[in-house]
């Protein structure tokens, strides 16, 4: 297995613990949250706990889906809008 076929870091967004990774063999971007999402104005999770993560086979990481892409991805910049 290269290098190239593992997924790659794209990037880490701290404000609301997520992170997004390239998936140069399944031609995606997959999304993974590993720390609670808290609201502002408090709505549906509000501070200071906010909503868990919902443990992925007893991980503390829960994928989020994935972005399928017709080709590899690259130059990739993204977004975390709760």
């Amino acid at each position: 297995m290269s290098s190239s076929d593992l997924p790659q870091y794209v990037q880490q967004n701290v404000a609301h613990w997520t992170r997004a990774n390239a998936d140069y063999t399944d031609k995606s971007i997959k999304n993974f949250r590993y720390g609670p999402v808290t609201f502002a104005d408090g709505g549906a999770c509000p501070k200071p706990t906010g909503c868990p993560v919902i443990a992925t086979n007893g991980v503390q990481i829960e994928y989020a889906g994935k972005l399928a892409l017709p080709g590899k991805p690259f130059q990739v910049t993204t977004a975390n809008v709760p």
